[in-house]
């Protein structure tokens, strides 16, 4: 297991970091073109002096794990996280989806906290796969979407079902994405995480990213759940997704590509 930082700076700050041992990769087009960016590992001989600088020039730092072959396949659970957001749930307007989609009746507006999905998913037409077979809506974190065949072959064999996804102009059900249906939820041994509170309906939630081991459901074995706990920072909320450790084996020799996951610890 390796803490990995992937810091984010802008280009007349590349000398600094070269001087500190590290090339960025610069970023080029659109809105990143003075961008740079470098993955620096902490157990890295230059990532004390690098640190140092990023602190200094308050560049942006958004550490993450990555663990062995053995570590993930050994894992009796895993989260799962996103590497590929496409789309965005209609009608995006003013998040107008919110109200299209969720019971509102217990949601915070200050923390995003409490939202409770009754109707389908809109989105503006079907997705571009390429050779992803599993994504996340950007905005929607704890909810993920999957070709339909991708649901037969993988995850209806495990008792987990899905929800259509529709064209948000017709109404009609898109044809080449489903939702899956995660019904399951348990609670998780976060004793050692921070917690914030929200200053208008108290309810807590933890930080998004999450180094390291990712913290234990305290219930018995999950086949796909979401944690009972809230992770976020500012007005973003969202349920971790977590899954055993059968259908994580079943997800990685078919070759999903679209989610990455991270160990749970042993429990």
């Amino acid at each position: 297991m390796k803490i990995i930082h992937h810091i984010s700076f802008h280009q007349k700050e590349v000398p600094a970091f070269q001087r500190c041992g590290v090339e960025p990769e610069l970023l080029e087009g659109g809105d990143l073109v003075h961008l740079a960016t470098a993955d620096i590992a902490e157990d890295d001989p230059r990532w004390n002096e690098a640190s140092q600088l990023v602190k200094k020039l308050k560049a942006l730092d958004v550490p993450f794990t990555k663990f062995s072959d053995d570590e993930l396949r050994s894992a009796r659970h895993l989260a799962v996280l996103p590497n590929w957001h496409h789309g965005y749930p209609q009608p995006e307007g003013d998040f107008d989806y919110l109200s299209a989609t969720y019971d509102l009746s217990s949601y915070c507006r200050t923390c995003r906290i409490g939202a409770k999905q009754i109707r389908p998913f809109r989105m503006k037409k079907e997705p571009t796969w390429g050779k992803h077979s599993i994504l996340q809506l950007n905005w929607v974190f704890d909810e993920y979407f999957v070709r339909p065949e991708t649901w037969h072959s993988i995850f209806e064999q495990f008792g987990i079902g899905f929800r259509p996804v529709l064209h948000h102009k017709t109404g009609n059900q898109l044809q080449s994405i489903v939702q899956l249906d995660i019904t399951q939820t348990a609670d998780l041994k976060t004793e050692n995480l921070a917690l914030t509170q929200c200053s208008v309906c108290k309810r807590q939630k933890y930080p998004p990213t999450v180094t390291g081991f990712f913290p234990a459901p305290s219930s018995t074995y999950l086949v796909l759940a979401k944690s009972r706990q809230y992770f976020g920072s500012g007005a973003s909320a969202f349920q971790q997704i977590m899954v055993g450790h059968e259908l994580y084996v079943k997800i990685k020799k078919a070759g999903m590509k679209g989610a990455d996951f991270q160990a749970c610890k042993a429990e």
